[in-house]
């Protein structure tokens, strides 16, 4: 049989023991705890990261949304503005009111300005009367009883009162071609209730289609007359006076 080999240590050996063993098993935990201590403060960082891009994702969301109802917003303004001009313009003077006024006033406008005018008017008409029948019967006859007061006004040599009754003709014309195309409108497209009168508010492209992706179909001016005819969300469907049409952003625009 073996023997057993007993050690006599001292009470403090064995407490110098003791302390060295417990160092030993405290430095090994360290030695494993670490790592997963460094982890989980990574992961802390990640999901602290991951949350603060989220918000500032949702806060960009939040301002793009408010953008675009405050441009919104700014289209119904120009719509509901133009409305209350047109109930004004009602309640103030009757067309034969103005023209006798501007008889009287005998105004700068040269008999030159009034025949180019009373020009255009005719070819507007001519316009209307190629729609008849889709509609537009009360606009012909509206604006034919407006030629015949033009031309009455223009052998009377009221040449103010000639061009603004040639001028509602030419209103009339070109609301009236909106309104008989109201079919081609695009998705999202919405009409205004009466045509807006626009101008530009500097030398402005005028697109294809509503945005920046669309060809440049002609230029207009700074201050050039237009007409707005619907929108889709910040982008306006306008028209000049010769018929072209086309699209232009919302602050490019505004009421004359």
């Amino acid at each position: 049989m073996g023997m057993m080999v007993r050690l006599a240590l001292s009470a403090p050996a064995r407490l110098i023991l003791w302390v060295s063993v417990a160092a030993s098993m405290v430095a090994g935990c360290a030695v494993f705890s670490e790592p997963f201590g460094q982890a989980a403060a990574r992961g802390r960082a990640a999901r602290e990261r991951a949350t603060a891009d989220d918000l500032l994702r949702r806060q960009t969301t939040v301002n793009q949304e408010l953008e675009l109802k405050l441009n919104r917003a700014y289209l119904v303004l120009l719509e509901r503005e133009a409305q209350l001009r047109a109930l004004q313009e009602k309640l103030d003077l009757a067309t034969l009111e103005v023209v006798r006024s501007m008889a009287r006033l005998r105004g700068v406008e040269s008999k030159a300005e009034a025949a180019s005018n009373f020009a255009e008017a005719e070819i507007a008409l001519q316009l209307l009367e190629k729609a008849a029948g889709r509609g537009r019967d009360q606009d012909v006859q509206q604006a034919k009883q407006l030629m015949r007061m033009a031309t009455e006004e223009f052998k009377r040599q009221n040449y103010a009162g000639t061009m603004y009754l040639t001028g509602r003709v030419k209103a009339l014309s070109a609301g009236g071609e909106w309104r008989a195309s109201r079919d081609a409108r695009l998705d999202g497209e919405a009409g205004f209730p009466l045509p807006l009168p626009l101008k530009a508010l500097s030398k402005s492209n005028v697109r294809e289609g509503p945005g920046l992706n669309h060809k440049v179909a002609f230029v207009v001016e700074d201050g050039a007359p237009l007409t707005g005819h619907s929108h889709i969300d910040v982008w306006v469907r306008v028209s000049r006076n010769d018929g072209r049409s086309g699209w232009m952003f919302y602050n490019l625009v505004g009421l004359r």
